[in-house]
């Protein structure tokens, strides 16, 4: 796989720094990046993915954020 997935989304910037550090190890070892938010996402293109990352912060407890995410996962 030479490139690599990461689906993100954050409201405060922590989980887009997350994503951003899990971007430069994929980086570091040669792979391309590719950062998406939910919205952005082909399900059905990730589902041809051997693997992908995925972030999202907790809202309150622990539930995922309902916009975005939730409809997402």
């Amino acid at each position: 796989m030479d490139k690599v997935y990461v689906i993100f989304w954050t409201q405060g910037g922590n989980t887009g720094l997350m994503a951003s550090a899990v971007g430069e190890g994929v980086k570091s070892e040669g792979k391309e990046v590719v950062f998406l938010q939910p919205g952005e996402a082909n399900i059905e293109e990730l589902k041809k993915l051997p693997g992908f990352a995925m972030g999202c912060p907790a809202m309150g407890d622990e539930v995922l954020e309902e916009s975005e995410m939730e409809p997402f996962m």
